[in-house]
């Protein structure tokens, strides 16, 4: 398993800006921007790429010791990320950036219970309610891609696969 570079997105408009933003929301964490302002654009920008909607980002972005995101010839790491996160959110953003944000914040929460436990097994209920919108290509993938993070997972699905039936994984978590 790789310790840091979580290399993701593509090149698109906007990066550098975003760079700029992050650049001074790292350097006077106290700034209040508007939210309408361009630079806020390229943040709902690289929140709404696809990624952040998908299961298997939350277990990659969970199971590294360090992130790191390359958009375009730029890098950063999560830490600066966080704080324009959590600044958005509490201005309470239009629903256009809210669909972004909310792939993040449950990515957000679920590192936080590691940063609190040192570890990132939590039960398949507690994953499952921070990753409950993530989109997978195959229904059993929502379950399955998530088991890494959970202490209970092995128990729960022994052997997971994609023979048996949906319905039946899903009997067999609940009862």
């Amino acid at each position: 398993m790789p310790s840091t570079l979580f290399e993701v997105l593509s090149r698109r408009k906007r990066q550098s800006e975003f760079m700029r933003f992050m650049s001074e929301l790292t350097s006077t964490p106290s700034c209040k921007h508007p939210v309408d302002i361009p630079r806020w654009e390229a943040l709902r920008v690289f929140m709404g790429f696809p990624d952040w909607a998908r299961t298997w980002i939350i277990r990659e972005i969970a199971l590294l010791r360090e992130v790191m995101f390359g958009w375009g010839r730029s890098t950063f790491n999560m830490e600066s990320f966080i704080p324009a996160v959590y600044l958005l959110q509490d201005r309470k953003p239009r629903s256009d950036f809210f669909e972004g944000c909310r792939g993040i914040m449950g990515i957000l929460h679920i590192l936080s219970r590691i940063d609190e436990r040192g570890t990132t097994s939590m039960q398949l209920q507690t994953v499952l309610s921070y990753s409950s919108h993530s989109l997978a290509n195959e229904p059993q993938d929502k379950i399955f891609g998530i088991l890494g993070l959970c202490t209970n997972g092995k128990r729960l699905i022994p052997d997971p696969g994609y023979r048996k039936p949906l319905g039946q994984i899903f009997r067999e978590l609940t009862i």
